[in-house]
Parts: structure tokens; C-alpha cells; sequence
């Protein structure tokens, strides 16, 4: 039905309440019907939403930089601990790949929070991520590690719609290099 049909639907339950001396108005009647078809089509709803996209990177970059924040702090509180996690998965200079990984998510974590080098932040954020997942928990699998595997896999997919949406407009990288 289109809006020319719904005019019309409207002015013709007028005309008839009008020459019928109808007390009942048909368009109130049509009213909630028409407002319920805008509303699935989109046109009332999303109609306040219609540049949220630019903003729709922030609230997926304060997530993931808290998340990396909050674990490249405690890494760097037990580095011990990491670096034996890091022996025990069988990788080669355990201490230099501990450091590497504590260092990737403090300063991942600080450029994604403020949206600087937001892409290339996220490609690397990803390729560590990615790397440590397969090296921890594919290769020596367990059953026990399933929740581990998919939970660091929603975080590589995170980072992958950042690579692919950008940084959004509440960003240093929109501030100052990409105008």
C-alpha cells in the first residue's frame, strides 16, 4: 500500500463519516494501523538513528579497550605467571613473546580507547590475538578450553568489524588524519 493508498483510505473514511453524520472519525480508526506499518518499515523508528553509524564504533572501542586494559594490567602484575603460561603452550623465548603481548594490549588499549591508529591498532590487535588463540588452545585442545576458544574469538571478530568500520567520527584518527 502506498502513501497515496493510505491518503486516500483516510480521506474516504472522513467523506464518510462527514455525509453520514457519523460520529465515529474512521481515520482515528486507521491511524494505529498506519503508525504500526511506518513502524516496521522504519520510517518512525530508525528515522532518529539515521547517522548513528558514524558513531557506532565508540561504544565497540571502549569495550574493547577496557578489555584490553584490564588484562594487559593484570599480564603486567604476574609476569611470572604469563611468562610460564607463555612456556607452557611450547612457545620459544617465553619472556619476549609475554612482553610482547602485555605491550600489544596496553597500548592497543590506550589508541583504541581514544580511536588513534584505530585500523592498524585492530589489524595487530587481531593478529595477536589470533596467533596466541591457536597456539594456546587449538593446538593443544581440551574440551574445558571450548568457552575460552569462542570467547577469544568474538574479540578477533570485534576487532575485525573496527578494522573494517574505522574509528567513527569520535576518534583522534577522524580529528586529525583523516578528515
Amino acid at each position: 500500500m502506498t502513501k497515496d493508498n493510505n491518503d486516500e483510505i483516510v480521506s474516504f473514511a472522513k467523506y464518510q463519516s462527514e455525509n453520514n453524520n457519523i460520529r465515529f472519525d474512521m481515520s482515528n480508526y486507521f491511524k494505529p494501523i498506519l503508525i504500526l506499518r511506518a513502524t516496521i518499515r522504519g520510517d518512525i523508528m530508525f528515522k532518529a538513528l539515521e547517522n548513528a553509524y558514524e558513531f557506532a564504533a565508540l561504544p565497540l572501542r571502549i569495550g574493547l579497550a577496557a578489555l584490553f586494559l584490564t588484562t594487559g594490567i593484570l599480564q603486567v602484575m604476574d609476569t611470572a605467571a604469563t611468562t610460564e603460561f607463555m612456556a607452557s603452550i611450547g612457545l620459544p623465548s617465553p619472556m619476549v613473546f609475554a612482553i610482547i603481548v602485555m605491550v600489544s594490549q596496553l597500548v592497543g588499549g590506550v589508541f583504541l580507547l581514544f580511536g588513534l591508529l584505530t585500523r592498524l591498532t585492530a589489524i595487530w590487535m587481531a593478529i595477536v590475538l589470533t596467533f596466541l588463540t591457536i597456539m594456546a588452545y587449538c593446538i593443544h585442545f581440551e574440551a574445558a578450553n571450548l568457552v575460552t576458544i569462542v570467547t577469544q574469538s568474538a574479540i578477533i571478530g570485534a576487532n575485525i568489524c573496527l578494522i573494517l568500520s574505522g574509528p567513527g567520527r569520535l576518534s583522534l584518527d577522524e580529528k586529525y588524519f583523516w578528515e
